[in-house]
């Protein structure tokens, strides 16, 4: 409800507020899997640095991962957790290709997060 209820403040149309919640609801909430640290929450950076977490990376026109299946990705420790094309949820299977304007959605640490996204992005 809350989540709901910040979308529709922040003028995002009742229809596609309810599209998503539905969907949220029909894949368990499994975006928020990523997100519940319980006792491991960090007092400190070092330690934050190891928790594993969910991060969305956009692909822009000129990234370097655009035209190239899911297999050839420099991933190393990160792991795809689902592709977003426009308003569908692609499985990050080997063989997709990924296009100009999918949104990846990216678990792992915060370390190993910054080194994938440079290189889905400028290829090193």
């Amino acid at each position: 409800m809350l989540v709901s209820h910040l979308l529709l403040n922040c003028d995002i149309p009742i229809g596609r507020v309810i599209r998503r919640m539905e969907l949220e609801r029909s894949n368990q909430y499994r975006f928020l899997h990523g997100f519940y640290w319980g006792d491991q929450s960090a007092s400190n950076l070092e330690a934050d640095q190891l928790l594993e977490r969910l991060h969305p990376l956009l692909l822009h026109d000129q990234a370097w991962a655009v035209g190239r299946e899911v297999r050839e990705l420099p991933l190393d420790e990160i792991r795809i957790k689902e592709i977003q094309r426009g308003d569908q949820s692609l499985e990050p299977r080997p063989e997709l290709v990924l296009a100009a304007g999918d949104r990846l959605i990216l678990f792992g640490t915060v370390v190993a997060m910054e080194q994938a996204e440079q290189r889905l992005l400028e290829g090193h």
